[in-house]
């Protein structure tokens, strides 16, 4: 039961997560007046570059 809980805590964080960057995006794309569908795709497009690329392991131990 712990563990289902803590499942449902994480996801209903990461579902928080997703939320803001997506409103962070379309706020964005509206102060350029850049297409939000485009915007979202090229959001996209580089997260999932950094993701496949790169490493967070240690994303933040160093202050930056």
């Amino acid at each position: 039961m712990a563990k289902e809980q803590e499942r449902a805590a994480y996801t209903n964080e990461i579902s928080d997560v997703i939320v803001n960057v997506v409103n962070k995006v379309i706020r964005i794309a509206d102060k350029y007046s850049v297409d939000r569908d485009s915007a979202m795709q090229y959001f996209s497009m580089l997260f999932s570059v950094m993701v496949e690329t790169g490493t967070f392991e240690h994303f933040g131990e160093s202050g930056g």
